[in-house]
């Protein structure tokens, strides 16, 4: 792979990311989205994949294990990434929110462990774009290729 494509992949990827994090709410909307972010959580303070959060607030739709905790009926791939956000920027976006505690807080902390999912489009049409380059793909096609998978797409 030639430098050119390496530099255009990067480029799309740094656009991306800064594009996307301008518009993302960073807010999860979902019981779904709410899951995730507590699986996280409790994976980022060491408590293993349960979410007792979801039973405080009345979300909890999962399973009950035989231990008695709760289980968010999701696998831990995308909580287990996103919890080493949460530890790396958790503390700052928890010292910008407007109140140490509630919904602010809350919506502080799911804001950085949602960033994983703006790195994640960002990556996919970067790799997008180095394997039309492989393919022979001349570049300014490969790069329209690549945000019309971003744009017409939900990566």
């Amino acid at each position: 792979m030639n430098r050119a494509t390496l530099r255009a992949a990067l480029g799309l990827f740094l656009l991306l990311q800064g594009s996307l994090l301008l518009l993302a709410s960073g807010r999860a909307r979902t019981v779904d989205e709410h899951s995730l972010h507590f699986m996280a959580e409790s994976l980022a303070a060491g408590r293993g994949v349960e979410v007792p959060q979801l039973m405080a607030i009345g979300s909890f739709y999962g399973k009950i294990g035989r231990n008695g905790k709760p289980y968010a009926p999701y696998s831990p791939g995308q909580p287990f990434l996103a919890s080493f956000y949460l530890r790396a920027l958790g503390p700052t976006f928890a010292a910008a929110a407007t109140r140490e505690s509630g919904e602010p807080l809350l919506l502080a902390r799911e804001a950085a462990s949602t960033l994983l999912n703006t790195t994640v489009v960002a990556a996919c049409a970067a790799l997008f774009l180095m394997a039309l380059r492989i393919m022979g793909v001349p570049l300014t096609t490969a790069l329209g290729s690549s945000l019309a998978l971003v744009a017409a797409t939900p990566l």
